[in-house]
């Protein structure tokens, strides 16, 4: 019996450890002022300050209901950075996404903009007021006919509706998979006996 308490101890120190290590699911999605939907998810974590999601990966978006494909080498749109100093795409720096509008300076397409601006479909972010004016965002899928295409442009005040919120994996998930673990052990024990 002593076995079996500091099994499921050392089950629950596991499973929470862990739980807080793993990437979390990000779904997004933007309003633009005309109506045009841009809705996706990405993977990544929140950054000590909360404000932001770093470790980007895995990012995929709907263009009013119509996927942008993805990079052919890795399956999943690419995420580059806006560097307002340079005032261009940048590689050397992470994509900034945010829960705050204001916060965003990224770049969703079907290649490395720092690399590469000629893209077939994408979605960019960005809040940049010296080199663009203030905040630019905008959309477009020329692999659909016809083209989609929108854009809102402003002076730092968003325009459309920005929405970024995190897909909790249940808390009762690892909590579960430690006590059907410890009813196996348990099971076995008894087969052995």
């Amino acid at each position: 019996m002593k076995y079996l308490v500091k099994a499921a101890v050392l089950a629950a120190m596991f499973t929470t450890g862990s739980a807080s290590a793993t990437e979390t699911q990000f779904d997004f999605s933007y309003i633009f002022s005309s109506g045009d939907v841009i809705t996706g998810n990405l993977m990544g974590n929140v950054d000590g300050t909360g404000n932001y999601i770093i470790n980007i990966s895995n990012v995929q978006a709907t263009f009013d209901g119509v996927a942008l494909l993805p990079d052919t080498g890795t399956g999943y749109l690419d995420a580059a950075a806006w560097n307002t100093t340079t005032g261009a795409w940048d590689n050397t720096i992470p994509a900034v996404v945010s829960f705050n509008a204001a916060l965003n300076n990224f770049g969703f397409a079907d290649v490395n903009l720092a690399l590469n601006t000629s893209y077939s479909n994408g979605f960019a972010f960005v809040n940049d007021a010296v080199n663009v004016g203030g905040q630019l965002v905008f959309a477009t899928d020329v692999n659909v006919t016809p083209n989609l295409n929108a854009e809102d442009a402003t002076s730092l005040s968003t325009a459309g509706t920005w929405s970024l919120t995190a897909v909790p994996l249940p808390t009762s998930l690892p909590l579960m998979l430690s006590g059907l673990g410890l009813l196996a052990a348990a099971a076995r024990r008894r087969l052995l006996a």
